[in-house]
């Protein structure tokens, strides 16, 4: 396609705080969108259960004490909007990102200026602290904040006894009980023989997920739990997609172009109908490959070998990855054999050979969300053969910036590629055609997510 053909059908996605209140016990503080200067987003899906927003805005020093006082009960509630425009920059439509209750932690014990020198303060400069007129009186604070009614659900303590049942039951179980009832996308699990007799011990949502992954197994290419604006997402941990909304496109493509090319002006998304896949356009300046299995040889080691306690059954895992000299051998106990975890653990090593960071902008970003298949593809031949392929979205980290009345993105994506050499079934099971793997129908949508649920109504001995 030509470059003038192609930004024809190119969108430009820019981002609009709509409205911020602060809830506080006494009193709600509106304030205006205009004083929001900066909002960073935080993905980390290896390391973090939900997202993290950073929140700068421009208070007067007695809000910011207002806050600071009832800090422990203080609400922000934010509405963030996507604005899309075409290549002529013309506005086309909007749509909602998020509408959230968010709390915060604020360190401070003491306000920053005593009531004394705030009075002097406002009768100095003949204002009030009712006024928001005056951005000479304001500073920037800088907030972290969280989704409210994930941290009490990702909280909730759970006390659970296992006769016998299904993992897809617990789960469904689990989730129930915490709050999760409703836009939940959940991968079925790889596992389905019987687990009976199993305790487990009083732990919050997120430890018990994960301890059911560590001694039962839940997925063979790793759990994946994130708590997102508007969807929890219950996934393995692989490249492909394996739950979905309703009519929502799994595939993203990212074209990476070369800097020589007459195409690497061209940023922003398209959204091909035809095809049912998402673009999104950046260039290989803006583009960061890494091979960390040298420095992981280095202080962990590429070798792996995996004992387990009650057994005494001895695994080795040594992929021959890139490094210098022979492999370091990292020895680990394990107090159950679980070959999912087992098969997670061999994937995450076989990843760093393959770590791309990519910087976008003006692009949607739930088209990033983790659930997707992402597909690189380099303009570059030789690159092409080498990078491209199939990947796994592992963090990104969104700046949106000031830019009139709304805010610009810039997005920093961390990927990991997939080995389509692996056998992500274990040890014991073999699956070699990789093309039936992806097509195949595996997927729990909310509507499916909803029959999970009614099954963890009835005990779970049941069969």
């Amino acid at each position: 396609m030509e470059l003038n053909e192609l930004l024809k059908y190119v969108e430009y996605v820019k981002y609009k705080v709509e409205s911020l209140s602060i809830v506080l016990e006494s009193e709600t503080l509106t304030i205006q969108p205009a004083f929001v200067s900066e909002v960073l987003l935080e993905y980390d899906y290896d390391k973090l259960c939900t997202p993290i927003l950073i929140l700068s805005v421009a208070l007067t020093q007695v809000e910011y004490r207002k806050i600071v006082q009832e800090k422990d009960s203080v609400k922000f509630i934010v509405k963030l909007n996507k604005m899309y425009y075409n290549d002529a920059k013309e506005f086309l439509y909007y749509s909602t990102f998020f509408n959230q209750t968010f709390c915060t932690h604020i360190l401070d014990e003491n306000p920053i200026m005593e009531q004394e020198i705030l009075n002097k303060t406002k009768a100095a400069n003949k204002t009030d602290e009712n006024s928001r007129n005056h951005i000479d009186m304001r500073d920037i604070y800088d907030f972290a904040l969280f989704i409210e009614e994930y941290i009490d659900a990702g909280n909730k303590d759970i006390n659970m006894a296992i006769e016998s049942g299904k993992m897809n039951d617990i789960l469904a179980y689990v989730l129930n009980f915490a709050g999760f009832n409703k836009n939940v996308l959940m991968t079925p699990s790889n596992n389905t023989s019987k687990i009976t007799n199993l305790l487990c011990p009083v732990m919050n949502t997120v430890k018990t997920i994960n301890y059911l992954q560590e001694i039962k197994g839940i997925y063979n290419s790793g759990l994946l739990f994130f708590m997102d604006f508007n969807t929890v997402y219950l996934i393995d941990k692989s490249a492909y997609c394996t739950a979905w909304r309703p009519k929502e496109y799994t595939v993203t493509n990212i074209y990476i172009f070369s800097q020589k090319s007459e195409y690497n002006v061209v940023v922003g998304q398209m959204t091909d109908d035809d095809e049912e896949k998402n673009s999104l356009f950046t260039n290989t300046d803006s583009t960061d490959i890494k091979n960390k299995s040298v420095l992981n040889n280095a202080v962990y080691g590429n070798k792996m070998v995996l004992i387990n306690a009650k057994t005494g059954t001895v695994n080795c895992i040594d992929e021959k990855l890139k490094q210098r000299g022979v492999s370091h051998t990292h020895i680990e106990l394990q107090k159950h054999n679980n070959r999912y975890a087992r098969n997670s653990k061999k994937l995450r090593l076989i990843e760093n050979e393959y770590d791309i960071n990519v910087i976008m902008k003006d692009i949607d970003i739930e088209l990033l969300s983790p659930n997707k298949c992402f597909k690189l593809i380099f303009q570059d031949t030789k690159l092409n053969e080498k990078y491209g392929g199939t990947y796994r979205i592992a963090k990104t980290l969104t700046t949106l910036t000031k830019l009139g009345e709304e805010l610009d993105s810039t997005v920093i994506c961390n990927f990991k590629k997939h080995n389509n050499k692996v056998n992500e079934f274990g040890d014991e099971d073999r699956f070699d055609d990789w093309n039936e793997y992806e097509s195949t129908d595996s997927t729990t949508t909310v509507e499916k997510y909803t029959e999970l649920n009614k099954l963890s109504n009835s005990t779970l001995n049941e069969e």
